[in-house]
Formats: C-alpha cells, structure tokens, sequence
C-alpha cells in the first residue's frame, strides 16, 4: 500500500523521521514527486501503528490525554503520573516479533 503523508500532527515524530517537510505546499510535492520508502508496521490488540507502542505511564498518559496537548492536559498527566508513582504496581509485558 502506497501512502502519502500529510504532517499535521503535533510533533510529527513520524514525518520528521521520514524527513518529509512540515509545509504543506513542500509536503504535496513530496507526494507528487518524491519516492517510495518502506515502513515496518507494527500491531497491538488488533491495531496497526507505525512510530511507537507505548506502555505503563506513556501509555497512560497518551490514554488520559488523548495526545492533545494542552495546558490542562499537562495538569491532568501531572496528576496521572502522580498517581501512578504512589499506586500502580509493575506490570509485566509480553513482546513477541514475526521475524
């Protein structure tokens, strides 16, 4: 599957690797005329991602948050690391690899 990438995010973690320009006009004519490289895909629980799996307080955080960032957004993952500190037990993680 072709895709082209559009970088709107707030990071762009994914474009950025990719070196793709942030503009949009330069963007466009990346897409239009630039070429094809080859990703690995990773899964979890049956959905597709591309940068970064997280686990734990990341995870918790991006849940929390919606990965908006925001003022009250930073207030709220203060709280949720807060709380992760003082009451979370480990959590243990199974990873496995197709290749």
């Amino acid at each position: 599957v072709t895709l082209g990438i559009l970088p709107q995010g707030t990071a762009n973690n994914f474009a950025t690797a990719l070196r793709i320009p942030r503009d949009l006009p330069s963007a466009f004519r990346a897409i239009a005329e630039g070429e094809e490289r080859r990703v690995d895909l990773g899964i979890a629980a049956g959905e597709y991602f591309t940068e970064a799996a997280g686990v734990g307080v990341f995870a918790d955080l991006l849940a929390f948050t919606g990965g908006r960032h925001t003022f009250g957004n930073t207030l709220r993952g203060l709280e949720v690391l807060a709380r992760t500190l003082l009451f979370d037990r480990p959590r243990r993680v199974t990873l496995a690899s197709v290749y």
